[in-house]
């Protein structure tokens, strides 16, 4: 059922996350720090609720029943939670940064990329939030539906580093490499 497979790929999206965040609580509280509210985090111990909430968020969405529904709603409000505070920075003039929510804390990423990447995620749980919604039946997670759910993280990871790429050939032309 495609509505799982969707909800399989976010949570693997938020486990991703989590575990960076979970492994590096020092580094990403420097991180949550330069978003707005992020200074409500005193210390990287505090700061390891983000990745808790994550995991749990993403628990929810592959335990099944309505507890799905309700940790998609949770999780599309975490994203849009992260996508303003992205388009916050956007705003204030920071065009490159490590924004916390990749599988690397140290990469910095473009934050018109990242914004772009979560409206689409967000569009994608909302249509699959209303499907669910929709859907009378009980939804159980079959191994087809993670299955799908890390084909879609896996296209995904392909995507960003194609674009990444592309910005770097695009940098490394405009410096008057030789070669070009």
């Amino acid at each position: 059922m495609l509505i799982l497979s969707v909800c399989c790929f976010l949570a693997c999206l938020l486990l991703r996350s989590a575990w960076a965040k979970w492994r590096q609580p020092a580094r990403f509280w420097v991180i949550l720090r330069h978003y707005p509210g992020g200074t409500w985090f005193q210390t990287p111990c505090q700061a390891r609720l983000v990745p808790a909430a994550e995991i749990s968020l993403a628990l929810g969405l592959v335990w099944g029943g309505s507890v799905t529904a309700v940790a998609l709603l949770g999780a599309l409000v975490f994203i849009g939670v992260g996508t303003v505070g992205i388009a916050w920075r956007l705003y204030h003039g920071e065009t490159q940064f490590a924004c916390g929510c990749g599988g690397n804390l140290e990469a910095e990423d473009s934050a018109l990329v990242s914004c772009t990447r979560n409206l689409c995620l967000l569009t994608m749980g909302m249509v699959t939030l209303l499907r669910l919604m929709a859907t009378q039946a009980v939804v159980r997670l079959q191994p087809g539906d993670v299955a799908a759910g890390v084909a879609l993280l896996l296209a995904q990871e392909l995507l960003m580093a194609a674009i990444v790429q592309e910005g770097r050939i695009r940098k490394w032309k405009a410096a008057g490499s030789p070669h070009t």
